[in-house]
């Protein structure tokens, strides 16, 4: 009983000085594994806070870029970059948009394949109607073609247009 008191009074006091405890502007941020490269990358381009999809897309290319030269001879096939989106039950065991900018590759210390990702989440009610989207980039293909496709997708047009509910940058083995 006084658990729900006390959250009642929070609540009642965030109200009162004019708080949205519920609405933050500030996106929510996790972090999964080693991040500070993927990290040190976006922080050049913006504060976590101000993340948005250009950005993402922009900080993945430029991480892969930085550490293609570190990858490895293995058997496993790694995705050099894709980027992918859809309205789904993901991670918070809730309906939400996720659009996924991700970067895979050899380690050469463990010769181990490790994905490095930016997820951003938002709420799905303004991407209801918006189908699945999956874009890979290998060397084969132009990369100026693969972000000019990726950019010019309706969800990630969308996205750009919408507050971000969630961050997370992850980094772990697959």
């Amino acid at each position: 009983m006084k658990i729900v008191l006390k959250i009642i009074i929070i609540v009642l006091i965030g109200n009162f000085a004019g708080c949205d405890l519920n609405n933050s502007k500030t996106p929510k941020l996790l972090e999964i594994g080693n991040v500070a490269e993927l990290e040190r990358v976006i922080k050049t381009h913006t504060n976590l806070a101000e993340l948005n999809p250009e950005i993402g897309l922009k900080s993945i290319i430029e991480f892969y870029k930085e550490s293609d030269s570190l990858t490895t001879d293995s058997n496993e096939n790694p995705i050099p970059l894709y980027v992918t989106y859809g309205v789904d039950t993901w991670k918070m065991d809730q309906k939400t948009f996720e659009i996924t900018f991700a970067n895979q590759r050899i380690d050469k210390n463990d010769g181990k394949l490790y994905e490095y990702r930016i997820d951003l989440i938002y709420e799905p009610e303004e991407f209801i109607d918006e189908k699945e989207f999956i874009s890979k980039y290998n060397a084969e293909i132009n990369i100026d073609k693969f972000k000019k496709e990726v950019m010019s997708s309706s969800g990630f047009k969308k996205a750009m247009k919408n507050r971000l509910k969630k961050v997370i940058i992850i980094n772990e083995q697959i």
